[in-house]
């Protein structure tokens, strides 16, 4: 069966590849994963499209990469290990800690994946060390492991537990917060307040009644007659 790979395969094929694979790894392996698709006519003008395309893309990348391949080959490297006999250092020095060094240089990311190490450099010395860029262009930087000097390491070593200290004051600060707020508050003293005695309320005399004054009689003067009951008299 013809296949158009979609994905990289380790060591079978990489995207855009068209290949003849068995019927059963294409049905039970690379359909179910996406990893590639039927070489259908359709799928086919889809491929050469995809194929301009990246030839393109890749072009530009290969030009920017041949631009960092020249300014990492002038680059020194520079770590300091601790090393014991025969410059056997303590520990090795690995990619990770490459790429972190050409960061700081050059300001450049590298992936720690494109350093090609065959193993992790474990000995003072200079060592030369392959960056794949891309797939056509490789940049060789000079790696170099020295000694590392007491006076570096005690240097080293106050500067990180400097950094901790901002840390362990917060995390004291947090505990002594936590302790004040679980301690119980001390009840406030009551003042005992003096009872003024209670006064008794004055009996109210009622006042005595003055004695009646005698009126005086008024005389009823008489009523005035008219003159008709003059006449019948």
């Amino acid at each position: 069966m013809k296949v158009i790979f979609l994905q990289d395969v380790t060591n079978v094929a990489r995207a855009g590849d068209l290949k003849d694979v068995a019927d059963g790894y294409a049905r039970n392996f690379l359909f179910p994963k996406k990893l590639a698709v039927l070489a259908t006519p359709g799928e086919l003008r889809k491929l050469e499209l995809w194929r301009q395309s990246e030839e393109r893309r890749q072009a530009v990348l290969e030009q920017e990469a041949e631009v960092l391949a020249q300014e990492l080959r002038g680059v020194t490297v520079a770590l300091k290990a601790r090393a014991g006999a025969k410059d056997r250092i303590y520990g090795s020095v690995t990619n990770a800690a490459i790429a972190k060094e050409i960061k700081r240089l050059t300001g450049h990311d590298i992936d720690k994946h494109n350093i090609e190490l065959e193993e992790p450099i474990r000995e003072l010395g200079s060592h030369e060390v392959s960056i794949r860029l891309t797939r056509n262009v490789t940049a060789t930087v000079n790696v170099l492991v020295e000694q590392k000097e007491e006076e570096e390491e005690g240097k080293e070593k106050k500067e990180k537990e400097k950094a901790k200290e901002p840390k362990k004051k917060k995390e004291e600060k947090a505990v002594e917060e936590k302790e004040q707020e679980q301690e119980p508050e001390p009840e406030p003293e009551t003042e005992l307040q003096e009872q003024e005695p209670e006064l008794k309320p004055e009996l109210e005399l009622e006042p005595e009644p003055e004695p009646e004054t005698q009126t005086e009689m008024q005389e009823q003067e008489p009523e005035p007659v008219s003159e008709e009951e003059e006449e019948k008299e």
